[in-house]
């Protein structure tokens, strides 16, 4: 059975006052709601026009959607006159979306003949949403959750870190690790801030970078919260080599449907079950019980 990737982000909804968050994270909503009246369509950069089409509801708060990139293509045919000519033609190439408004994870289908490389998907999202909201106090930002980095790794085999760099993004609504989540909300309520960035840095390479410190930071970073960049040597190699986070995005598979329910990703709880498998991939502070996503209708037959 063939299977679909899907790349996983989490979004976020930064700027303005604080005392707006609420409303600011119930505009992803409220899109969602007007996309369910009609589809919605931007024209990003002046030419280039973007929709989006909702499907169904999956489960509560979850929502598939279908984020098309429209397009020309020229057709030759016969004309009245027994010539060839040139014909326009419109054509809607797409991606299936999934959103979840609980844990902030959005999920994009891979398809090269939409957007050939990944980020552009990202970016094209990401500048549709922002052309929606249209709010200057508003900010939409989607980030990839990536791979789990082998951050620690790389500092055991170190014989020598110059410099160490870690940037967070303000939590809305997806929780993870306690301590540096309320830490966030803290500086973003006293300041306004949506980013918080830390850089550490030795002349001579004595620079100490413990799991106790930043083990959670990091965490939340790779589970779509942030960067890191790291400046170290190894042992036998005197020059210095910088490393950054983020190289590779965390996909999914879902096993593709049959031809008569491909338009519409007819299997529900798979795409639940792959919901799940993302969020797992920030890890909550003990004491949470995690609560899974559940079809919460009555299963096809």
């Amino acid at each position: 059975m063939k299977k679909d990737t899907f790349y996983s982000y989490r979004y976020f909804i930064t700027s303005g006052p604080q005392t707006a968050f609420i409303k600011k994270q119930n505009q992803i909503s409220k899109l969602i709601e007007m996309c369910k009246q009609s589809h919605l369509q931007k024209t990003l950069k002046g030419e280039r026009i973007f929709g989006m089409v909702y499907i169904r509801e999956i489960a509560a708060s979850v929502h598939l959607l279908k984020f098309y990139k429209a397009s020309t293509i020229t057709k030759y045919e016969f004309d009245l006159y027994d010539d060839i000519a040139a014909v326009q033609d419109e054509t809607l190439p797409f991606v299936f979306v999934v959103i979840d408004t609980d844990n902030q994870i959005v999920l994009m289908s891979k398809n090269t003949s939409v957007f050939p490389k990944e980020r552009s998907g990202q970016l094209a999202f990401q500048g549709f949403v922002r052309a929606l909201l249209n709010d200057e106090n508003v900010v939409f930002s989607l980030e990839p959750i990536v791979e789990n980095s082998e951050f620690w790794l790389l500092i055991d085999r170190a014989d020598r870190v110059y410099k160490f760099r870690l940037s967070l993004r303000s939590p809305n609504l997806f929780g993870g690790y306690k301590s540096t989540d309320d830490f966030l909300k803290m500086v973003e309520e006293a300041t306004s801030t949506d980013q918080v960035a830390v850089e550490l840095e030795s002349q001579n390479g004595s620079l100490i970078v413990a799991p106790q410190q930043f083990g959670d930071p990091l965490s939340y970073a790779d589970g779509g919260g942030g960067d890191w960049s790291i400046e170290l040597s190894f042992p036998g190699e005197p020059e210095r080599v910088k490393i950054r986070s983020g190289s590779k995005i965390k996909t999914f598979t879902i096993p593709r449907p049959s031809e008569k329910e491909a338009l519409f990703y007819g299997d529900d709880k798979k795409i639940l079950d792959v919901i799940n498998a993302a969020e797992d991939v920030l890890p909550k502070h003990q004491g949470d019980t995690k609560v899974e996503k559940k079809i919460d209708r009555p299963e096809k037959e």
